[in-house]
């Protein structure tokens, strides 16, 4: 068999591989909510809105304008979603492998860097959907493989800008190790008078930069740039400092108690040390190197949460290349090598028994979509304090832009920075139910965030007492109906 043929065999035993391995969560309706903000917020770009000037969410703007024309190919069909992130998250674990392959040297153990990946996305929190993460990281390492060039070309350069660019307008982090390289080639080319490597430095600099004015130019052309820097800058920085910020020992301590990505950066980790001996001055680990650090370093300026940690694991999986070929070079007859690669294959076991598992508990929201399907009639209106999917399922419009993630409205020092003049969580329910929507969805585990002695509470239950009814409602769920005036 040629070795043409076989690449093409793995490449696509891979693809096939990774498609089934996510087949049970093509259909679940309630796997994320940032993925169900994310498609609310697209779709009103694929109405022609511009992200946050009608609705609003906390992420930054390319994210939206990508979502948008996706929104509009599934046409409300949340499997065509699931099928297009399965595709993303395949692109970016092939992306990773080529990234070995190019700093290492092509290896058939590099596969293992490919299927550590999307393991590990697949197993995070909200794997299968459609989050920014899934988004953001085929930009990212598109980006990094073009600059694991010992010289890369000036155009290269230009368009790894122009990647490092949307991802960070589609995640925000990736501005880190995007800064990261560009500092490291520009400065190596200045000390080293490589005026060539400092024109790289400068041209991914430029492409990021064009990135940027292609993403605001439409709010400059309808003068809302006060908005985009309120939602882009002020707002995000207001959510880290409501939240909090970790530190670098924390998300260590995260990654290590993390059982879908400790496992990366304990051979990542081995690989990076073993790059430092052997490898210091080949370009490729170093750039790919400062760039995982730098990310790191982003990371632990935000929230705690594994879940954030998921842009570390693909960088991660580049420096296990190393170890995974040096392991599998050991064994001398053909079973120790087989029974070695089986055993470092143990991340696809642990994806397909989590995407069964996920695939195959009972949606709330499932039952609560056949519930307001039946009963709604087209000039109803909703408020979703969860389940915020059925906004689009449903062709329904939020009651206020704020509250597409209903846990914004219990972050008023974020939304107080926008530009709506509220500036608590009670103003911001009293701006909900002057709407007055014909529907109310509560989750169960976000009632007693609404209860009478709560802020929010003390505006919403008098009116749910004097102007709405408790249908019978799905498990789980707790469904208000606006009264009938005439009753």
């Amino acid at each position: 068999m040629g070795p043409v043929l076989m690449r093409n065999l793995k490449f696509w035993g891979f693809v096939i591989g990774a498609s089934a391995i996510r087949l049970p969560l093509v259909f679940p309706l309630d796997l994320s909510l940032d993925e169900q903000t994310f498609l609310n917020v697209g779709h009103d770009v694929a109405l022609g809105y511009l992200p946050y000037l009608h609705t609003w969410d906390n992420k930054p703007p390319l994210l939206f304008f990508l979502i948008a024309p996706i929104t509009v190919i599934a046409h409300y069909q949340i499997w065509i979603v699931r099928i297009l992130a399965a595709a993303l998250d395949i692109s970016t674990a092939l992306l990773v492998k080529r990234i070995a392959d190019r700093v290492f040297g092509e290896a058939s153990s590099h596969w293992l860097t490919a299927i550590w990946w999307f393991a590990a996305i697949t197993v995070r929190d909200g794997g299968g959907t459609l989050m920014s993460e899934t988004v953001a990281l085929p930009f990212l390492m598109g980006g990094t493989l073009l600059l694991c060039l010992e010289r890369p070309l000036l155009w290269q350069a230009f368009l790894a800008g122009l990647l490092l660019g949307a991802a960070t307008l589609v995640r925000g982090t990736p501005v880190f190790p995007a800064i990261a390289v560009v500092v490291l080639i520009f400065g190596e080319g200045l000390v080293r008078r490589d005026w060539h490597l400092a024109r790289v430095g400068a041209f991914v600099a430029f492409g990021g930069l064009c990135t940027l004015v292609l993403v605001i130019l439409p709010y400059v052309i309808v003068g809302e740039m006060d908005m985009l820097v309120r939602s882009m800058v002020l707002a995000p920085i207001a959510y880290v400092q409501e939240r909090g910020q970790t530190s670098i020992p924390e998300v260590l301590a995260t990654i290590a108690s993390s059982r879908s990505i400790g496992g990366a950066f304990l051979f990542g980790g081995a690989g990076l040390i073993y790059c430092t001996v052997t490898r210091f001055r080949a370009a490729g680990p170093q750039r790919v190197g400062v760039m995982w650090i730098a990310q790191l370093i982003g990371l632990s300026r935000g929230p705690a949460g594994a879940f954030y940690l998921i842009t570390l694991v693909p960088f991660a999986c580049v420096f296990a290349a190393p170890v995974f070929a040096y392991l599998l070079a050991m064994p001398r007859s053909g079973f120790p090598k087989a029974a070695l690669t089986a055993v470092l294959m143990f991340p696809v076991p642990l994806a397909i028994s989590v995407a069964i598992k996920r695939g195959s508990e009972r949606s709330a929201m499932a039952d609560t979509r056949v519930l307001l399907s039946n009963d709604m009639k087209p000039g109803d209106t909703l408020y979703l304090t969860t389940d915020y999917l059925l906004y689009w399922l449903l062709e329904r419009t939020p009651p206020h832009p704020i509250v597409t993630h209903a846990g914004n409205l219990f972050r008023p020092g974020m939304f107080r920075v926008l530009p709506y003049g509220m500036n608590t969580s009670a103003d911001v329910m009293r701006a909900i139910v002057a709407t007055r929507p014909t529907w109310i969805v509560f989750g169960a585990e976000t009632v007693n965030k609404y209860e009478q002695g709560t802020e929010v509470g003390q505006v919403l239950q008098p009116v749910l007492a004097s102007q709405y009814e408790l249908k019978p409602s799905p498990a789980g769920r707790m469904v208000y109906r606006l009264r009938d005036p005439t009753h």
